[in-house]
């Protein structure tokens, strides 16, 4: 084949290229038109194809001259999928790179947001997403059975798998506090609190939680500390309502999910 075939050749390739990394793969794909995107990545291929045949199909029957009909039928149509085949690869090749550096932007860029927004957001894993949550969209955490249940102070819930000891780690003590061994309470939702019972307002509606048994005069010292007016004697005739488990589904979905 002559070198300027050869030049040609290596055009009609990069051209393919470059159409589907910076046209097809952006505007499509990414858009998601992605029955579009494969109609148009097949047009491709195959325009790519037919051109580089087209260019060298008279190279082909000079030197397949010697062959059978059938022979050469074969021949040609091997080299025919032979282009396909290292044109597919070529573009897929290049769309792992476009994909890859499209996941790393979309990385750095959430990175940045969690390095900024560190003490005021929790990430959240629920129902294969991800969730960016607010804390001060949260009014208090329970914990059942393995899982945890973060309740939202519009009412809503999500739940995702792991131990409140393990969150407790990621909130600013500032804003929550432990109350027993199954929930987490945001400090901003407190009512008031007694000696035996904390209140707080969800939607509308009072939960009150007991504290932990062997931690109560801890856990009082520490709400006095924060805020000594939301605190009441206790009344010897009056007995808590404790909070039960939302009734809503916990697979709201809420904020920034990707």
């Amino acid at each position: 084949m002559h070198k300027w075939k050869e030049a040609l050749s290596i055009l009609f390739v990069a051209g393919m290229v470059y159409t589907s990394y910076f046209i097809f793969i952006p505007q499509l794909l990414f858009k998601g038109k992605r029955l579009l995107f494969w109609i148009c990545v097949g047009v491709l291929l195959s325009v790519s194809v037919l051109a580089e045949m087209t260019l060298v199909d008279s190279d082909i029957r000079i030197r397949a001259l010697w062959l059978q009909a059938d022979k050469f039928r074969l021949y040609y149509e091997n080299t025919i999928f032979l282009l396909l085949l290292r044109n597919a690869t070529f573009f897929f090749f290049f769309m792992l790179i476009k994909l890859y550096h499209a996941n790393a932007i979309k990385i750095e860029n959430l990175a940045q947001t969690l390095s900024q927004e560190t003490n005021k957001l929790i990430i959240v894993f629920s129902q294969n997403k991800i969730q960016l949550v607010d804390f001060d969209s949260i009014a208090y955490f329970t914990y059942t059975e393995k899982y945890i249940t973060i309740n939202l102070k519009n009412g809503e819930c999500i739940k995702q798998n792991g131990y409140l000891s393990e969150l407790e780690k990621l909130i600013p003590p500032e804003l929550c506090i432990r109350v027993n061994r199954k929930t987490i309470v945001m400090r901003d939702c407190i009512v008031h609190y007694t000696p035996s019972f904390l209140c707080i307002n969800v939607d509308g509606t009072e939960h009150t939680f007991t504290y932990y048994s062997t931690k109560k005069d801890e856990i009082l010292e520490n709400l006095q500390a924060w805020n000594p007016d939301l605190y009441l004697p206790e009344d010897s005739d009056s007995e808590p309502q404790f909070a039960e488990e939302p009734e809503n589904h916990c697979n709201s979905t809420i904020h920034q999910t990707f």
